[in-house]
């Protein structure tokens, strides 16, 4: 029975580590927030029920473009974020795309 649970924890860290090593280097390790797009507008970003200020100079990434824009983001989509805190406000200035099933790591 051991050695099922041994060799099952063995395959899971092998299939966690190969996804993850799936995302492109320009994009963390870590990411501040993590979940799905719930609304999005030129200011603001809703993320799992969670409201953030979008920064004026927020940036967005894909696993296929580093520089991207957005218009590439859908309601509902997976995604990363990086979160600044300015003047006590908190904004979302940076997002990456994440790609379903992917693996990702938050703190």
């Amino acid at each position: 029975m051991n050695k099922i649970i041994n060799k099952t924890l063995v395959a899971a860290c092998f299939f966690s580590s190969s996804v993850l090593a799936e995302l492109p280097n320009w994009y963390p390790v870590v990411f501040d927030r993590y979940g799905n797009i719930d609304s999005i507008d030129a200011n603001t970003i809703i993320i799992d029920g969670s409201q953030f200020i979008l920064s004026p100079t927020a940036k967005v990434a894909t696993t296929t473009n580093k520089t991207s824009h957005i218009n590439e983001i859908k309601l509902g989509q997976t995604i990363g974020a990086n979160i600044i805190t300015i003047n006590s406000r908190k904004l979302v200035d940076h997002i990456w795309l994440i790609p379903k099933g992917e693996v990702v790591k938050v703190p």
